[in-house]
């Protein structure tokens, strides 16, 4: 398996429950192989299976085999990073657990989280790509940690529908009174469904504002992840006028590197998604740049003349970036993706 870094914030459960308990957080994070001293570094990233040793080792340390459950209890929306902030500050619940699910996925290598509608509400899914020890402590933390969320930005109780989790060794009495709805142990995917009753709340602390920095911090998170990592999974897009690295955030246009800026990254990755489609406006500002269709911002055009810029051999022609008028913009790509080295 590769290596796959993760930000300090997946510690911000785990540090304070073990202080609380009497456990110096600095000698389980030795154990698990993390030097204590990021914690004082809030861009700081983490070996993810480091992190899951410290779920494991609090587990046994505070003799609870549901430690995720406990860390999720005791905290507040705050305590769950960018995707806490995510659902804290978009207009709906809905709204926000799905956004809080894609960036979760540019955050986070190795592990996919899925916001999927189902009648009368939806299912927020959590899955790694290898199970590794301390995970279903981190599953629990994080779904009961959704729910948490979802009561802590209302203000209101969040009552979940039904809990599905794939481990057996579990205390049912234990979560069906921590969730306060059936659990069901041995299940193919690890997953918790709230009712559209609570998805459709509306949010007081909703600022698109806000959303669209915390969108600049996670994309930032992410290119530092990329280059810790060396991720190669993003291809490698050859267009008629340049080679585009994603995984590496560079383009290359006529030997020249130039570097995409987190904004660009972002768009570019979403261009590239929809190759050869036309997007508009109203895609952008609520995709990218997680902007409500009630807010009409300029940032998608400022952006796309500024890509052009590096994308084009003249950006006043362009033969890549496109303008569909009165519709939006169109990258045009290759049917046939040529992967390519791009050097250093």
């Amino acid at each position: 398996m590769s290596v796959v870094f993760a930000s300090i914030a997946l510690l911000d459960r785990a540090v304070p429950l073990l202080r609380t308990r009497g456990i110096d957080p600095a000698g389980v994070l030795r154990r698990a192989g993390i030097d204590p001293g990021v914690l004082d570094d809030r861009g700081a990233l983490i070996r993810f299976d480091a992190a899951l040793r410290v779920y494991a080792l609090a587990s046994e340390l505070l003799d609870d085999p549901h430690v995720g459950l406990t860390m999720a209890e005791s905290a507040t929306w705050r305590a769950y990073g960018i995707q806490g902030f995510l659902v804290a500050y978009h207009e709906t619940v809905r709204e926000g657990l799905a956004d809080a699910a894609r960036t979760s996925n540019v955050l986070l290598s190795g592990h996919s989280m899925e916001f999927t509608p189902v009648e009368g509400g939806a299912r927020l899914s959590i899955e790694v790509a290898q199970a590794m020890p301390g995970w279903p402590h981190m599953v629990e933390d994080m779904l009961r940690g959704t729910q948490q969320l979802c009561s802590d930005v209302t203000a209101r109780p969040a009552p979940a529908r039904q809990v599905q989790l794939t481990r057996t060794d579990v205390d049912i009495a234990r979560l069906e009174a921590s969730f306060g709805a059936p659990v069901l142990c041995g299940a193919s995917r690890n997953a918790i469904v709230l009712d559209d009753a609570v998805l459709d709340r509306a949010v007081p602390t909703a600022d698109p504002t806000l959303v669209s920095h915390l969108h600049d911090a996670a994309t930032a998170s992410a290119s530092r992840r990329r280059a810790r990592e060396g991720d190669t999974s993003q291809p490698v897009i050859r267009l008629s006028s340049c080679v585009v690295d994603l995984g590496r955030g560079i383009l290359q246009r006529e030997g020249a590197r130039l570097d995409l800026t987190d904004r660009e990254h972002q768009l570019l990755g979403y261009l590239i998604e929809h190759a050869n489609q036309t997007v508009s406006h109203a895609d952008l500002e609520r995709e990218v740049w997680g902007v409500s269709s009630t807010v009409l911002t300029h940032a998608p055009a400022v952006a796309i003349r500024r890509l052009r810029r590096k994308l084009e051999p003249d950006p006043a022609a362009p033969s890549v970036l496109l303008t569909v008028h009165g519709e939006g913009w169109k990258l045009v790509v290759p049917t046939q993706r040529a992967s390519v080295s791009t050097g250093s």
